[in-house]
């Protein structure tokens, strides 16, 4: 799971009566998205209307990030300059296309050309340099996947009786539902509620239809499963620790 997919360091706190802001820094997630992935009877149709595939930036996705910037740009008047500086302002992303989009559309909204970097009369839009690096260099973005200690402290929570007690207590349901949604009964049981709930997201954010079994009381259900058994991972200082990304 990446919980932050995109860093602009750029608020932290608004300036009291007499002082300016010298430093903000904002963690930003990306916009909406496709799907990730696809839970096995996913209809193909609906498939197909994801045109640039699982886990793209969606045009909404696309337009929310470019509000922030104007947004942030309104926010901060004082700290930014009209024209992009590079000694001033400086977005990093993870190397995914979606982030990488995102932090484009960011600094549309936050830097629009004025003056002789309107090189277009008809485009309201510079290129702005966003930097990224190789996610397997990439140890504060996006660090975990390849991080053993962090798995290991997945296993550690996962094996507290507490968390036992929650897996028991919604097995039954998660079995039957993994059925309907076409995954194997091997597949973790957890994981498949996180992908049906995501799924699940981004068909009602782009008025979708759901699958017939998937009424508003197992949606719901789905959505606090995925809830608690993050709830266990985060209480956890050791893997809060860890998380990244």
């Amino acid at each position: 799971m990446r919980l932050l997919d995109v860093v602009l360091i750029l608020g932290i706190v608004s300036p009291s009566v007499g002082q300016k802001h010298v430093l903000v820094q904002t963690l930003c997630r990306h916009g909406d998205r496709a799907p990730d992935t696809f839970y096995p009877n996913y209809p193909q149709e609906q498939r197909e209307l994801w045109i640039q595939g699982p886990g793209a930036l969606t045009p909404l996705g696309m337009r929310q990030c470019y509000d922030n910037g104007i947004a942030f740009k309104k926010r901060y008047p004082d700290l930014l300059s009209e024209i992009f500086e590079p000694n001033q302002t400086k977005v990093i992303s993870s190397n995914i296309d979606r982030a990488i989009q995102s932090a484009d559309a960011f600094l549309a909204g936050l830097y629009p050309p004025v003056g002789a970097f309107k090189f277009e009369p008809n485009i309201n839009w510079q290129p702005l340099p966003v930097h990224s690096i190789s996610p397997s260099l990439d140890f504060y973005l996006y660090g975990h996947f390849p991080c053993p200690t962090f798995w290991e402290a997945v296993r550690e929570v996962e094996t507290q009786p507490a968390y036992l007690k929650f897996l028991e207590d919604n097995m039954e349901f998660m079995d039957s539902i993994k059925e309907l949604a076409g995954f194997t009964q091997s597949y973790k049981s957890v994981n498949a509620m996180s992908i049906l709930d995501y799924d699940f997201v981004c068909n009602t954010a782009h008025n979708l239809s759901l699958p017939w079994w998937a009424t508003p009381e197992v949606v719901t259900r789905i959505r606090n499963i995925v809830t608690e058994r993050n709830a266990f991972w985060y209480a956890s200082p050791k893997l809060t620790f860890l998380d990244t990304g």
